[in-house]
């Protein structure tokens, strides 16, 4: 009886005690729990921070070049300071650069076009913006070609990047159905494909540009998917050579991207849409490719971080400026910068296809380029200001002086009918 009250009394000792509270033993117990478990969730995000580092330092990035229609967009810069950029551009390795962004009644620097078409500069890797359609007052999209597309073929650019919306408020999604917008994307592709062959070796190619891809992915994540599923399910000859897709990263953190990206990279694969292999950083590659690429605007310090989330997701490159000088609203990540990046994680692929000395001094040159315009701007707008004023104090001055009344003529009555 005595072994076995000894016995109660030692298992008593090792539970709770009356009151609830836990004795020591079992304090030790738990808090060793707890430990064991942050260890474990500690070394699942180690294995998960060294997945995204190897696929980053594997990474082999292509670039499509947005300097000319970003930093040097119409009204900033000369003609000439453009067209060196553009070779600028390409001495780095940079060949895939977009040349303007054609948008009905707001024509870009047509003086630059002209100039890169007379010196022979728009090649096969040339690109343009084109709005899917142009807006014609109703609340369904139109099915004229585009002004974009149409100025293209005036200029020999054979490669268009589609801009579309598929949260798009003018969008009566009621009436005009995900198959419908489907249906019109596939059709500006086929034209394009029919349309600006300009008798070069390498046939023309689309991009689709999801330009609300992080408000479309929060409030129609079924369209968008539906869209990517759609695309990919086209014969390569027809299909984009890739989505691209715009995050602004003063909408949302860094981490909150890559769940969106990855969505799109994987239906994009279910469909045999796959990254191209070794693809050259700045060469288009074969038709119908699965290139998916992200464009980051600047927001609170987050934008390059955001790329790396994109690019670690499964994005295989980016759309961007070579500096990050330029209008307000045109602030992004600068593909220097994202370059730079992954250098220092140990890719090899970044040195093998760009020259980093001749992109960093190309960007010095770019923003030097970019501020003696707003320079030159703002000395335009000083000019005009002075020149209304003075006219407005010349017009004062030529008025005739108004003639002076008797006080019995200006005099009137306090009440009418009243003298």
């Amino acid at each position: 009886m005595k072994n076995v009250l000894v016995k109660f009394g030692s298992m008593a000792r090792r539970h709770s005690s009356a009151d609830g509270t836990l004795n020591s033993v079992d304090s030790v117990s738990v808090r060793a729990n707890v430990v064991e478990q942050q260890v474990v969730r500690l070394k699942a995000a180690d294995e998960a921070r060294k997945a995204r580092e190897e696929r980053l330092a594997a990474l082999n990035p292509f670039c499509i070049d947005a300097t000319l229609v970003e930093c040097l967009s119409d009204g900033q810069g000369s003609v000439e300071d453009k067209v060196k950029a553009f070779k600028l551009l390409t001495q780095c390795g940079l060949k895939s650069i977009i040349l303007a962004a054609f948008v009905k009644e707001r024509t870009p620097d047509l003086k630059f076009l002209q100039a890169m078409r007379s010196q022979k500069l728009i090649d096969e890797h040339c690109l343009a913006f084109s709005e899917l359609f142009d807006a014609n007052g109703s609340d369904l999209p139109g099915q004229d070609l585009p002004f974009g597309l149409a100025k293209m073929i005036q200029f020999g650019i054979q490669n268009a990047i589609l801009e579309c919306d598929l949260a798009a408020p003018y969008i009566n999604w009621n009436k005009y159905s995900t198959e419908d917008f489907c249906a019109l994307v596939e059709s500006r592709c086929r034209w394009v494909a029919a349309n600006l062959f300009a008798g070069r070796s390498v046939p023309p190619a689309s991009f689709v540009h999801l330009r609300d891809f992080a408000t479309a992915m929060q409030v129609a994540p079924q369209r968008v998917l539906e869209l990517v599923q759609y695309l990919g399910r086209l014969e390569p000859g027809i299909r984009p050579q890739g989505i691209l897709i715009h995050e602004p990263a003063s909408g949302h953190f860094p981490f909150e991207a890559a769940p969106y990206v990855a969505a799109v990279r994987a239906v994009m694969d279910a469909t045999g849409w796959t990254e191209p292999p070794q693809q050259a950083g700045g060469t288009l590659s074969a038709a119908g490719s699965g290139l998916l690429l992200v464009h980051v605007t600047a927001g609170y310090g987050l934008a390059h971080a955001t790329v790396l989330e994109c690019l670690a997701a499964g994005c295989n490159g980016v759309m961007a400026s070579l500096c990050e000088e330029a209008e307000p609203a045109s602030v992004h990540a600068s593909s220097l910068l994202d370059l730079v990046n992954l250098s220092r994680l140990g890719n090899p692929h970044v040195a093998a296809h760009f020259n980093m000395d001749q992109l960093r001094a190309a960007a010095q040159e770019v923003s030097a380029m970019v501020l003696r315009a707003q320079r030159e701007a703002d000395k335009t707008a000083e000019r005009e200001a002075a020149q209304q004023a003075q006219q407005q104090q010349q017009q004062q001055q030529a008025k005739p002086p108004t003639a002076s009344t008797s006080p019995s003529h200006s005099r009137q009555p306090l009440i009418l009918g009243h003298a």
